[in-house]
């Protein structure tokens, strides 16, 4: 924990808790999008871990000298599992204790549609709408020196107070903030009063 000034200095000097959506990513690279009752090819395909805390932790976590611990959830699908084990192979984010396993819901997906100009995403946000404050351990929380909290328009159950009131203790508990809000499909950008 954070008992003592010792205690700080044997932290990596990015030490970072990250909170927020996971995704996995089906990336199709088409020419075109398809309009509907039509199909279109796509000239390659590819499965990978996503979601922009995710992604940040991934990034974090493999640079020399930084610890990242991933505070989210999946499903207990087949999608879930492909995510905790390419998260897990690739060894540089911590998920004990802090990547929950939803029973009874899918795991989150996107679809992204990658052209030659821009790109599209198509997305079911399922297991991270069931986030909520109480599905992350305080205590583990506390045992980093900055939260990073991603994809927040992605977690609905997180705009509450008591989400506010998680985030406003830790920092009186002396840690660092960040946020990133990521995409508002409802186009309010208030995240229902909390932001």
């Amino acid at each position: 924990g954070r008992s003592s000034p010792d205690a700080m200095t044997e932290l990596p000097e990015r030490d970072i808790a990250l909170v927020g959506d996971v995704y996995v990513d089906l990336l199709a690279k088409v020419d075109e999008l398809p309009v509907w009752g039509e199909d279109r090819l796509a000239s390659t395909t590819l499965l990978s871990p996503g979601g922009s805390t995710a992604n940040t932790a991934r990034f974090l976590g493999a640079l020399p000298g930084s610890r990242a611990r991933l505070f989210s959830a999946t499903g207990t699908d087949a999608f879930g599992a492909y995510f905790r084990q390419e998260v897990a192979s690739e060894g540089s984010v911590e998920t004990a204790g802090s990547l929950t396993e939803l029973e009874g819901i899918p795991t989150a997906v996107c679809i992204v549609l990658s052209g030659s100009q821009d790109r599209g995403f198509v997305s079911c946000n399922s297991s991270n709408a069931a986030i909520i404050a109480s599905s992350f351990d305080r205590a583990l929380l506390v045992q980093h020196k900055h939260v990073h909290i991603g994809g927040f328009f992605n977690l609905p159950g997180l705009h509450t107070a008591e989400f506010v009131e998680l985030v406003a203790s830790l920092s009186k508990a002396g840690l660092t903030l960040s946020l990133d809000s990521q995409f508002d499909v409802s186009g309010q950008w208030t995240g229902r009063g909390m932001l």
